[in-house]
């Protein structure tokens, strides 16, 4: 792995002052595009190449908007307080380094978010990816690990491998506690949906959630996944369970009847900030 550098410090410092808005930073472009995901957007009858020009036009435009306030704003309206350095920081880690894959998700929630006409949804999604940024720049601080490559144009193809290697090794590191302040913002929102009348955790909003299995994969109970947990079937069981709410609330989420506990958690993911 890599190892600790002595201007780590200086080097940290200098990775999040370039992600400020209005400072170009090239970092390698992208780890490559959904293919798939983008041909469902932009047409099925487009072919690879006409899909990876479209989406780098995409990806460009994107990174040359000045959002971050806008999106800080929005996140504003769920009490999540993040300055405008680290925001634009993350933009960049999402939509200009070599790491990470540029898929339609990503791109379409932040442009919600800068649109100020997004869902808890979307706000989950940039929840997680600051909670990934701000793991990795821990990780940074401790060994000196350049997450963003800054550098990369000027590496080696060797370096580059090895880069890819570090990557992966730390940025599942960051992803499962992503993944923990994913869950935790989710079940939060459902408390509030339910005037904190259903007790809920992380753990069973990622044990029940009917839409996204990537917490049940990455996300560390007791050190270990939480599909090898020995209590994960109890927390699915919770899945079925009748939540009890008043009128207003069912009306509010769209039910005319008391809702399972999953319909409640993807009716609160889609519950509109406009």
């Amino acid at each position: 792995m890599v190892s600790k550098g002595v201007d780590e410090d200086e080097a940290l410092k200098t990775t999040t002052e370039q992600a400020s808005e209005g400072i170009e930073l090239r970092s390698g472009g992208c780890a490559g595009i959904d293919e798939i995901g983008w041909s469902q957007k932009l047409g099925r009858n487009l072919s690879t190449d006409e899909i990876e020009a479209k989406v780098e036009h995409l990806r460009q435009q994107l990174l040359e908007n000045s959002d971050v306030k806008k999106v800080r704003n929005t996140l504003k309206k769920c009490d999540i307080t993040k300055n405008e350095q680290l925001i634009a920081l993350v933009k960049r880690y999402n939509f200009d380094s070599p790491g990470i894959t540029f898929t339609p998700e990503n791109y379409y929630s932040w442009t919600k978010l800068a649109d100020g006409k997004c869902t808890i949804n979307d706000v989950r999604y940039l929840v997680h990816e600051i909670a990934e940024v701000e793991e990795l720049r821990c990780i940074q601080q401790q060994n000196g690990f350049d997450f963003m490559a800054t550098n990369w144009d000027n590496m080696t193809r060797r370096k580059k491998q090895e880069w890819r290697t570090d990557f992966k090794y730390y940025y599942m590191q960051a992803h499962s506690k992503a993944l923990e302040a994913e869950y935790d913002f989710l079940a939060k929102k459902v408390s509030d949906a339910t005037n904190s009348e259903i007790p809920f955790s992380r753990i069973v909003a990622a044990a029940i959630d009917p839409s996204r299995d990537e917490a049940r994969r990455y996300m560390l109970v007791d050190g270990i996944s939480l599909e090898e947990h020995p209590n994960f079937s109890d927390w699915q069981l919770r899945a079925k369970e009748i939540v009890k709410l008043n009128r207003k609330q069912r009306l509010r989420l769209g039910f005319t009847v008391n809702p399972q506990l999953n319909d409640l958690l993807r009716a609160v993911k889609q519950i509109k900030l406009y």
